[in-house]
């Protein structure tokens, strides 16, 4: 496969998985919960020897996610700023039953160590913060988000792979 086909391939997909995370616009204003494939992984995505299509060769492991887990993601997609990132994670965490007892000196910690996270973009960082970073500052994720976290880094593996330097350039890849 071209270095330009895998980079084509790639971005779409990853398009694809953005554009099935946030839901619809319908879905949202309805309060609908919807399926996210949790089980992606460079051996699970083919293109098509025509190149026009990507096919997902194992569909056996969905999550549920809620509008309100979709709005969270969202926002630490478009969240830049390590302070007001924290902050979110946070107030999600607390409202989900799973912030720690000492949530201020949490939020401190995790603050710090976003900082440097988010000099590789918000979509790494999401990756980072969900499987290790909040973990380490005292969060703990519910297991739908974790699995969330799993596939973007499956993406950000196959985005490195074809070409791009981030997760942000497969995103914009107009190709």
């Amino acid at each position: 496969m071209s270095l330009d086909l895998a980079k084509r391939a790639v971005a779409a997909g990853f398009q694809c998985y953005i554009d099935q995370i946030s839901g619809s616009m319908m879905d949202n204003m309805l309060g609908k919960s919807v399926l996210v494939l949790s089980d992606i992984s460079p051996g699970n995505v083919r293109v098509t020897e025509d190149g026009k299509k990507l096919a997902i060769l194992d569909r056996a492991f969905y999550q549920h996610i809620t509008v309100k887990d979709r709005l969270f993601l969202m926002a630490v997609l478009k969240t830049p700023n390590a302070e007001k990132l924290a902050t979110t994670v946070a107030s999600y965490l607390r409202e989900e039953g799973q912030a720690p007892d000492d949530l201020d000196t949490a939020t401190s910690r995790l603050t710090e160590v976003l900082k440097a996270r988010l000099e590789n973009g918000p979509d790494e960082s999401l990756i980072s913060f969900i499987t290790v970073d909040a973990y380490t500052a005292g969060f703990t994720f519910p297991l739908r988000l974790q699995l969330i976290a799993r596939g973007m880094a499956a993406w950000r593996q196959m985005a490195l792979q074809a070409g791009f330097s981030s997760l942000q350039e497969a995103r914009s890849f107009q190709g």
